[in-house]
């Protein structure tokens, strides 16, 4: 899943509603 987050983090945005927005810049890379 972290490759994928790389990658094609908009998308997984989209398809990970369950997650929170905040968690998922967390994610990203500074």
């Amino acid at each position: 899943m972290a490759h994928a987050m790389t990658e094609g983090g908009i998308q997984n945005r989209e398809g990970s509603q369950s997650l929170p927005q905040s968690d998922f810049v967390v994610q990203l890379p500074p």
